[in-house]
Protein backbone atom coordinates (compact mmCIF):
# COMPACT_ATOMS: atom_id res chain seq x y z
CA UNK A 1 0.00 0.00 0.00
CA UNK A 2 1.48 3.45 -0.98
CA UNK A 3 0.84 6.39 1.17
CA UNK A 4 -1.71 9.35 -0.15
CA UNK A 5 -0.03 12.39 -0.90
CA UNK A 6 1.44 14.63 1.18
CA UNK A 7 2.77 11.49 3.67
CA UNK A 8 5.70 9.53 3.17
CA UNK A 9 6.67 6.16 4.50
CA UNK A 10 8.69 5.54 7.49
CA UNK A 11 9.80 2.21 9.37
CA UNK A 12 7.48 2.18 12.12
CA UNK A 13 9.12 2.51 15.80
CA UNK A 14 8.69 -0.13 18.62
CA UNK A 15 5.66 1.00 20.07
CA UNK A 16 6.10 -0.23 23.07
CA UNK A 17 8.83 2.41 23.57
CA UNK A 18 8.70 4.72 21.06
CA UNK A 19 4.82 5.15 21.42
CA UNK A 20 4.62 8.75 18.46
CA UNK A 21 5.66 9.41 15.45
CA UNK A 22 6.11 13.35 14.11
CA UNK A 23 8.10 16.36 13.28
CA UNK A 24 9.50 18.92 15.34
CA UNK A 25 9.96 22.23 14.87
CA UNK A 26 10.06 25.98 16.22
CA UNK A 27 7.06 27.09 18.18
CA UNK A 28 5.12 29.51 15.51
CA UNK A 29 5.13 25.59 13.65
CA UNK A 30 1.50 24.79 12.53
CA UNK A 31 0.38 21.41 13.49
CA UNK A 32 -1.89 19.60 11.47
CA UNK A 33 -5.02 19.04 12.54
CA UNK A 34 -4.92 15.73 12.95
CA UNK A 35 -2.00 15.97 14.88
CA UNK A 36 -1.18 16.00 19.20
CA UNK A 37 0.67 19.48 19.30
CA UNK A 38 3.22 19.49 22.51
CA UNK A 39 4.94 22.26 23.51
CA UNK A 40 8.37 21.85 24.95
CA UNK A 41 11.49 22.96 26.58
CA UNK A 42 14.69 21.77 24.66
CA UNK A 43 17.89 20.83 27.21
CA UNK A 44 19.61 24.02 25.90
CA UNK A 45 16.59 25.79 27.22
CA UNK A 46 16.46 24.37 30.14
CA UNK A 47 20.32 24.91 30.97
CA UNK A 48 20.72 28.19 29.97
CA UNK A 49 17.77 29.48 31.69
CA UNK A 50 19.10 32.73 33.60
CA UNK A 51 19.57 33.63 37.29
CA UNK A 52 17.00 35.79 39.06
CA UNK A 53 18.05 39.36 38.95
CA UNK A 54 18.48 40.39 43.04
CA UNK A 55 17.90 44.33 43.99
CA UNK A 56 16.99 45.75 47.00
CA UNK A 57 13.86 48.92 47.55
CA UNK A 58 13.10 50.63 50.38
CA UNK A 59 8.92 52.26 51.04
CA UNK A 60 8.37 55.61 52.30
CA UNK A 61 7.27 56.92 55.76
CA UNK A 62 5.41 59.64 56.48
CA UNK A 63 7.66 62.58 58.06
CA UNK A 64 6.68 65.58 60.08
CA UNK A 65 7.81 69.03 60.16
CA UNK A 66 9.52 71.04 62.84
CA UNK A 67 11.33 74.20 64.10
CA UNK A 68 13.08 75.66 66.79
CA UNK A 69 12.52 79.40 68.09
CA UNK A 70 15.16 81.34 70.24
CA UNK A 71 13.21 84.19 72.02
CA UNK A 72 13.88 86.57 74.59
CA UNK A 73 14.32 90.75 75.36
CA UNK A 74 18.02 90.71 73.61
CA UNK A 75 18.20 92.75 70.17
CA UNK A 76 19.94 89.68 68.65
CA UNK A 77 17.74 86.91 70.02
CA UNK A 78 20.46 84.91 71.27
CA UNK A 79 21.74 86.63 74.57
CA UNK A 80 19.55 85.07 77.44
CA UNK A 81 17.38 83.94 74.51
CA UNK A 82 15.10 80.66 75.26
CA UNK A 83 14.69 77.86 72.63
CA UNK A 84 12.04 76.19 71.72
CA UNK A 85 11.07 73.21 69.87
CA UNK A 86 7.83 73.11 68.31
CA UNK A 87 5.59 72.07 65.29
CA UNK A 88 2.44 72.54 63.71
CA UNK A 89 0.82 71.37 67.22
CA UNK A 90 0.16 74.74 69.54
CA UNK A 91 2.54 74.58 72.30
CA UNK A 92 3.32 77.09 74.86
CA UNK A 93 6.35 79.53 74.15
CA UNK A 94 9.52 79.31 76.83
CA UNK A 95 11.00 82.36 78.30
CA UNK A 96 7.67 84.31 77.79
CA UNK A 97 5.81 85.70 80.66
CA UNK A 98 5.55 89.24 82.24
CA UNK A 99 8.44 91.26 79.80
CA UNK A 100 8.89 94.66 77.76
CA UNK A 101 10.41 94.20 74.45
CA UNK A 102 9.95 90.69 73.02
CA UNK A 103 11.88 89.54 70.44
CA UNK A 104 11.86 85.92 68.27
CA UNK A 105 13.87 83.98 66.06
CA UNK A 106 12.11 81.73 64.21
CA UNK A 107 14.57 78.87 62.44
CA UNK A 108 14.82 76.68 59.07
CA UNK A 109 12.43 73.82 59.31
CA UNK A 110 13.52 70.11 59.58
CA UNK A 111 11.94 67.25 58.91
CA UNK A 112 12.11 64.21 60.65
CA UNK A 113 10.07 60.67 61.57
CA UNK A 114 10.10 58.50 64.57
CA UNK A 115 10.23 55.08 62.07
CA UNK A 116 11.56 54.23 59.37
CA UNK A 117 11.31 52.34 55.84
CA UNK A 118 10.67 49.04 55.38
CA UNK A 119 12.95 47.04 52.98
CA UNK A 120 12.13 45.02 49.72
CA UNK A 121 13.93 42.59 47.98
CA UNK A 122 13.01 42.55 44.10
CA UNK A 123 13.07 39.40 42.34
CA UNK A 124 12.96 39.22 38.79
CA UNK A 125 13.08 36.43 36.45
CA UNK A 126 13.73 36.23 33.23
CA UNK A 127 10.80 34.24 31.44
CA UNK A 128 11.42 31.09 30.35
CA UNK A 129 9.34 30.25 27.67
CA UNK A 130 8.77 26.50 24.90
CA UNK A 131 11.21 26.64 22.64
CA UNK A 132 10.20 24.08 20.16
CA UNK A 133 6.67 22.30 19.13
CA UNK A 134 6.56 18.35 18.37
CA UNK A 135 3.60 17.42 15.85
CA UNK A 136 2.88 13.93 16.75
CA UNK A 137 0.90 10.73 16.51
CA UNK A 138 0.30 7.73 18.18
CA UNK A 139 1.92 4.66 15.88
CA UNK A 140 -1.35 2.54 16.34
CA UNK A 141 -3.03 5.63 14.40
CA UNK A 142 -0.73 5.82 11.43
CA UNK A 143 -1.98 3.97 8.26
CA UNK A 144 0.40 1.07 7.62
CA UNK A 145 1.82 1.27 3.77
CA UNK A 146 4.99 -1.40 3.53
CA UNK A 147 5.38 -4.29 6.51
CA UNK A 148 7.20 -2.35 9.48
CA UNK A 149 6.30 0.89 7.79
CA UNK A 150 3.81 3.77 8.85
CA UNK A 151 2.45 6.45 6.80
CA UNK A 152 3.58 10.19 8.51
CA UNK A 153 2.67 13.57 7.18
CA UNK A 154 5.78 15.21 5.36
CA UNK A 155 7.35 17.51 7.13
CA UNK A 156 7.04 20.57 6.78
CA UNK A 157 10.03 23.55 5.89
CA UNK A 158 11.82 24.57 9.07
CA UNK A 159 11.06 21.49 10.93
CA UNK A 160 13.12 18.10 11.40
CA UNK A 161 11.67 14.22 11.13
CA UNK A 162 10.12 12.29 10.68
CA UNK A 163 11.22 11.61 14.75
CA UNK A 164 9.96 9.04 16.63
CA UNK A 165 9.35 10.15 20.05
CA UNK A 166 9.28 8.14 23.70
CA UNK A 167 8.96 9.01 27.33
CA UNK A 168 12.16 9.55 29.28
CA UNK A 169 15.51 10.38 29.29
CA UNK A 170 18.41 8.14 28.30
CA UNK A 171 17.30 6.47 25.90
CA UNK A 172 19.40 4.87 22.44
CA UNK A 173 17.71 5.89 19.03
CA UNK A 174 16.02 3.12 16.99
CA UNK A 175 17.17 2.37 13.54
CA UNK A 176 17.74 5.49 11.20
CA UNK A 177 16.33 7.70 13.34
CA UNK A 178 19.64 9.01 14.50
CA UNK A 179 19.53 13.06 15.41
CA UNK A 180 18.93 13.02 19.42
CA UNK A 181 16.98 15.40 21.40
CA UNK A 182 15.82 15.31 25.05
CA UNK A 183 13.27 17.87 25.76
CA UNK A 184 10.80 18.58 28.86
CA UNK A 185 7.60 18.92 28.74
CA UNK A 186 7.52 20.76 31.86
CA UNK A 187 9.47 23.14 33.91
CA UNK A 188 10.08 23.33 37.86
CA UNK A 189 10.84 26.80 38.37
CA UNK A 190 12.34 27.99 41.67
CA UNK A 191 14.62 30.61 40.59
CA UNK A 192 14.44 33.56 43.24
CA UNK A 193 17.09 35.90 46.02
CA UNK A 194 18.33 35.27 49.24
CA UNK A 195 15.84 36.93 51.71
CA UNK A 196 16.69 39.17 55.15
CA UNK A 197 19.55 40.08 53.23
CA UNK A 198 18.12 44.10 53.00
CA UNK A 199 18.50 46.96 54.65
CA UNK A 200 17.27 50.74 54.41
CA UNK A 201 19.25 53.74 55.72
CA UNK A 202 18.04 56.55 57.73
CA UNK A 203 15.04 58.21 56.27
CA UNK A 204 15.17 61.38 55.10
CA UNK A 205 12.83 63.92 53.79
CA UNK A 206 12.31 68.27 53.19
CA UNK A 207 9.47 70.42 54.38
CA UNK A 208 8.55 73.27 52.32
CA UNK A 209 5.99 75.79 51.65
CA UNK A 210 2.64 74.38 50.70
CA UNK A 211 1.87 77.75 49.11
CA UNK A 212 -0.27 79.87 51.47
CA UNK A 213 1.50 81.73 54.14
CA UNK A 214 4.53 79.87 55.61
CA UNK A 215 6.47 80.69 59.05
CA UNK A 216 5.75 80.43 62.95
CA UNK A 217 2.51 81.96 63.95
CA UNK A 218 2.92 83.71 67.32
CA UNK A 219 0.00 84.30 69.72
CA UNK A 220 0.44 87.33 72.24
CA UNK A 221 -1.71 86.61 75.37
CA UNK A 222 -2.71 83.19 74.49
CA UNK A 223 -2.36 79.59 75.17
CA UNK A 224 -4.02 77.48 72.78
CA UNK A 225 -3.24 79.51 69.33
CA UNK A 226 -6.82 80.61 68.84
CA UNK A 227 -8.18 83.19 71.25
CA UNK A 228 -5.49 86.11 69.86
CA UNK A 229 -4.37 87.56 65.93
CA UNK A 230 -1.35 85.83 65.31
CA UNK A 231 1.76 87.29 64.48
CA UNK A 232 3.95 85.62 61.13
CA UNK A 233 7.76 86.08 61.33
CA UNK A 234 9.35 84.06 58.92
CA UNK A 235 11.53 80.77 59.51
CA UNK A 236 15.22 82.01 57.98
CA UNK A 237 16.80 83.08 61.26
CA UNK A 238 16.18 86.82 61.30
CA UNK A 239 15.12 88.39 64.69
CA UNK A 240 11.91 89.97 64.89
CA UNK A 241 10.48 92.55 67.10
CA UNK A 242 6.89 90.79 68.07
CA UNK A 243 6.41 92.75 71.56
CA UNK A 244 7.08 96.10 71.92
CA UNK A 245 5.89 97.48 75.34
CA UNK A 246 6.72 98.01 79.01
CA UNK A 247 7.19 94.90 81.29
CA UNK A 248 4.66 93.46 82.17
CA UNK A 249 3.01 93.77 78.80
CA UNK A 250 2.84 90.26 77.79
CA UNK A 251 1.59 87.67 79.75
CA UNK A 252 1.84 83.97 77.40
CA UNK A 253 2.84 83.46 74.05
CA UNK A 254 1.59 80.31 72.29
CA UNK A 255 3.01 79.00 68.61
CA UNK A 256 2.97 76.96 66.29
CA UNK A 257 4.45 75.65 62.84
CA UNK A 258 2.40 76.96 59.63
CA UNK A 259 2.23 76.06 55.93
CA UNK A 260 5.17 74.04 55.47
CA UNK A 261 4.57 70.10 54.19
CA UNK A 262 6.55 66.89 55.05
CA UNK A 263 7.61 65.46 52.02
CA UNK A 264 7.51 61.23 52.30
CA UNK A 265 10.65 60.50 53.72
CA UNK A 266 12.65 57.95 51.47
CA UNK A 267 15.78 55.96 52.07
CA UNK A 268 18.37 54.10 50.45
CA UNK A 269 18.74 50.66 50.54
CA UNK A 270 22.13 48.89 50.93
CA UNK A 271 23.11 45.15 50.75
CA UNK A 272 22.88 42.87 47.49
CA UNK A 273 20.83 39.24 47.74
CA UNK A 274 22.64 37.07 46.11
CA UNK A 275 20.31 34.63 43.70
CA UNK A 276 18.69 31.34 44.76
CA UNK A 277 17.57 28.56 42.80
CA UNK A 278 17.28 27.55 39.16
CA UNK A 279 15.33 26.02 36.24
CA UNK A 280 15.00 21.92 35.80
CA UNK A 281 13.04 19.98 33.47
CA UNK A 282 10.33 17.90 33.94
CA UNK A 283 8.37 15.21 32.36
CA UNK A 284 11.23 14.15 29.84
CA UNK A 285 10.64 13.09 26.35
CA UNK A 286 13.87 11.24 23.92
CA UNK A 287 13.07 12.44 20.40
CA UNK A 288 14.85 10.69 17.60
CA UNK A 289 14.89 12.26 14.04
CA UNK A 290 15.61 11.32 10.87
CA UNK A 291 18.61 13.51 9.92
Amino acid sequence: MTCSSGYTCVAAPDPGVWSRVGYMGAPATACDTTDVMLNVYSEYEVNSALNASCSCSCGTVQGACGASISCGSSTDCSTGAVTTQFGATCVGLGGSGSVGSFRCAAHPPTWSSDGGCAPFTDIGKPPIEPDHKACVNAVEDLVACTPGSVCVREKASGTVGPCVVAAGSGLTCPGLYTQKFTVFQQVQDTRGCEQGKCSCGAAAGTCACNGGTCGTQLFPGATTCTNSTPITIPNDNSCNMVISGEAGTVANVSIRLNGFAPTQGVCAASASPQPTGDVVGDSALTVCCKP
